[in-house]
């Protein structure tokens, strides 16, 4: 029953947000089925649907503080939305900003706010924030760590509540990785980044965290010989120590141990021992693969400029063209014309990487993109042109969405033709060897020769001068937006 209550109240909110954003009914109830499916699964006994309550009760306390509410809605809703007790450092964290970046995308929410939203659920790797942060991601981070601070019995439920979560952890691992962090954690000049939530709560945390990591190392030393001979084995470990490292310098998380992290028993004897089988295994792959993918790569078609004459009957399937198009301009655009002639459906997709800092985050970069685009759209009066946000490979998504072809600009082949060519091999060799299915065929389309000279680096360098003739470069009415994604050149 509790549950059921507490889903019914989210389910309001996340309505009432969604309504906000003006978000379609039928999607807030795909979005809203994910959500709850998610942060009830049975591994959870912390990260529930309980704590996004918490978080939401923060909230009330602190809106009149809040400038963006509904990025910070976003923002406890999707933070734990991918929770795995077993995925290494930060892999939730950066699977949830992406899952946030795809319900984002759906949503056509607005570029800044889905960066900013994506940028603060990252975050949550570590909660420390800078002087530059908003108010509002301050705010965030310490709602999401206002668990240190509870009362006693509030905290120690919390407590059992992590050892569930890391139940498979054995105790004596659990007990001295643990009990390092919470001491670390412990020492650091502040634990909140906030003034009310430090004069609130900081002391009591404090209190609590070297509670408990005193109770972890009564637990670790009452254990038998076994399971501290088992921890010392793992200390041994090089990946061990480096995790170990890793929680002592970013300090504290509320919910993760993170010492999901640690390598199992089997993990431990290859690391300890040596790891003969594998790379025996890949490279007897690699016998096969190989000059399979040698032919395949030297085969590549390629689609010279002028571009040929499609008839709009003969225009054959799904195709991903890949770029980082940061920022996006008129060669772009010219490759991008000619693949919506020659094919049904064309993908362009930009990579993000939760773990690589970008000044212009590839939501802006897609925004962008997708106005240069609206002419061509008008053009053909259909929406046979897609921009999306993706992570991983490229062929992953060329294999989700049924792609026949992966597509690669070319300016000249001697300025891109060595970079190209090794991600055509990944794109080669990915499928069979990670997803057992077989390759898509990677195309190349050579520029358009009016925009062989243009590139991304020189709109950028362009922009970093104010140089105006940077405004030739893109199609007419997206020069200001331009601008303005890239105003942080023009400081440097």
């Amino acid at each position: 029953m509790v549950r059921r209550e507490l889903a019914q109240g989210l389910r309001l909110h996340w309505s009432a947000l969604c309504s906000t954003l003006k978000v379609p009914s039928a999607l807030q109830n795909h979005w809203w089925t994910l959500l709850e499916t998610r942060y009830t699964e049975p591994q959870r006994h912390y990260h529930t649907l309980a704590h996004l309550n918490e978080l939401y009760s923060c909230l009330q306390e602190f809106k009149e503080q809040i400038v963006d509410i509904p990025a910070v809605e976003l923002a406890i809703f999707f933070h734990d939305i991918i929770y795995n007790p077993r995925a290494t450092d930060g892999k939730n964290e950066d699977d949830s900003a992406i899952l946030f970046g795809d319900f984002a995308q759906d949503a056509d929410l607005d570029s800044g706010l889905t960066a900013k939203v994506f940028r603060w659920i990252v975050q949550t790797k570590h909660h420390v924030c800078s002087p530059d942060d908003e108010g509002d991601c301050k705010l965030f981070m310490d709602f999401d760590m206002a668990v240190l601070g509870w009362p006693r019995q509030q905290y120690n439920e919390y407590r059992k509540q992590v050892r569930n979560e890391y139940i498979h952890i054995p105790a004596g691992i659990f007990c001295s990785a643990r009990a390092s962090f919470l001491a670390a954690t412990a020492s650091q000049a502040q634990i909140f980044a906030t003034d009310a939530f430090r004069e609130r709560l900081e002391q009591r945390a404090r209190e609590n965290l070297l509670w408990e990591s005193q109770l972890l190392q009564d637990t670790y030393q009452a254990l038998g010989l076994l399971p501290k001979l088992v921890s010392s084995l793992f200390s041994l470990s090089k990946r061990y120590r480096t995790m170990l490292h890793g929680v002592v310098a970013a300090g504290g998380t509320c919910g993760a141990c993170t010492v999901a992290a640690l390598p199992g028993p089997r993990a431990l004897v290859l690391e300890l021992l040596g790891r003969p089988l594998q790379v025996m295994v890949p490279l007897s792959c690699a016998s096969i693969v190989v000059p399979t993918g040698c032919y395949l790569a030297f085969g590549a078609p390629v689609v010279r400029f002028p571009y040929p004459t499609v008839a709009a009957g003969e225009r054959k399937g799904t195709v991903v063209y890949a770029g980082s198009f940061n920022p996006p301009h008129l060669g772009h655009l010219a490759m991008i014309k000619h693949l919506t002639t020659a094919h049904e459906k064309v993908y362009v997709v930009i990579g993000v990487n939760p773990r690589k800092h970008q000044e212009v985050s590839p939501y802006v970069r897609r925004a962008l993109l997708q106005q240069m685009l609206l002419p061509l759209s008008r053009e053909q009066q259909s929406t046979d042109v897609e921009v999306r946000v993706i992570s991983g490979y490229v062929w992953r998504f060329g294999l989700k969405v049924g792609a026949i072809r992966l597509y690669r600009g070319i300016r000249s082949w001697s300025k891109d033709g060595k970079e190209e060519k090794f991600l055509e091999l990944l794109n080669i060799f990915g499928p069979p060897l990670l997803a057992r299915r077989l390759p898509i065929r990677t195309g190349y389309i050579i520029a358009d020769p009016r925009y062989a000279h243009v590139s991304s680096t020189l709109l950028r360098k362009l922009l970093g001068t104010g140089d105006p003739g940077f405004e030739e470069l893109v199609p007419p009415g997206s020069a200001k937006a331009v601008r303005d994604a890239y105003g942080y050149l023009s400081a440097l």
